[in-house]
C-alpha cells in the first residue's frame, strides 16, 4: 500500500516537551554507545533492527578484543554469543520514534478490519509505519520546533473501504486523528523551506 502521511509542526505544550525529552534520550543513548566503543578501542558502530546495537568497527591494525567474531567484509565485528560483550550489547537500545508515537500519541500502526467486501466476508489487517515508512520525529537544529510525520489514518481507511465498503475497524482505529494541543498542521513544502532556510543561515555564518 502507498504511504499517506500528515505533517505537524510541534510549537508548544506538553507534546513539545515530550518531543524534546525523546530527542535527549536518543542523544544520550548514542553517547553511551560511543563511550563503550571508546573503552574497547572501536571507532564506529551500527544500529540494527529495533534500535539495538548490532556491531562495532575497529581501526585498521587494531587487534579485535576477545569476545568478538572476526570482522566482516565491511568491517563489522559482532559479539560472540554468551560473551560479556554480547551482554553489554543487549543493554543498548536507541529509543524508537515509531514506538513513541504509538505509546504517547496512540497512533495506530495497523488497521485490522472485518465485514463484507465485494467478494463476500473479509477479515484482514493492513500494516502502517513499518521500517520502510518515513513516519517519526524530525529536527533540523537543536532548538527548532520539531516535525511530527504521522500516518493519514483517514486516508488509509478510505483506501481500504474502496474494495470493502461495509467493513468495521477494530478498536475504532480508523477514527484516530492527530489532536495534541501545540501542534500545527503544515504541508511538507513548509518544512522543506524551514530546513533550507536554516542551512542557508548556517552557511552564511561559516563564511
Amino acid at each position: 500500500m502507498k504511504f499517506y502521511s500528515k505533517f505537524y509542526l510541534v510549537e508548544s505544550g506538553e507534546i513539545r516537551a515530550r518531543c524534546d525529552e525523546f530527542r535527549v534520550s536518543v542523544i544520550n543513548a548514542h553517547k553511551a554507545i560511543k563511550e563503550y566503543g571508546n573503552s574497547i578501542g572501536a571507532n564506529g558502530y551500527r544500529i540494527g533492527f529495533g534500535g539495538q546495537l548490532s556491531s562495532v568497527q575497529f581501526p585498521d591494525g587494531i587487534t579485535v578484543p576477545d569476545g568478538f567474531k572476526k570482522p566482516t567484509k565491511d568491517g563489522c565485528c559482532y559479539p560472540k554469543k554468551r560473551s560479556k560483550h554480547a551482554e553489554v550489547f543487549a543493554g543498548f537500545k536507541i529509543p524508537d520514534e515509531v514506538e513513541w508515537m504509538e505509546d504517547y500519541l496512540g497512533c495506530p500502526l495497523s488497521l485490522s478490519y472485518s465485514g463484507n467486501g465485494k467478494r463476500g466476508k473479509v477479515n484482514g489487517s493492513s500494516l502502517i509505519g513499518n521500517v520502510l515508512d518515513p513516519i517519526g520525529i524530525y529536527w533540523y537544529s537543536a532548538d527548532c520546533d520539531p516535525l511530527l510525520m504521522v500516518p493519514d489514518i483517514e486516508h488509509y481507511a478510505n483506501v481500504l473501504r474502496e474494495d470493502n465498503e461495509s467493513i468495521v475497524f477494530e478498536d475504532n482505529a480508523d477514527q484516530w486523528r492527530m489532536s495534541a494541543p501545540g501542534c500545527r498542521e503544515i504541508i511538507k513544502e513548509e518544512w522543506d523551506f524551514l530546513v533550507a532556510k536554516n542551512k542557508q543561515a548556517r552557511q552564511q555564518c561559516e563564511k
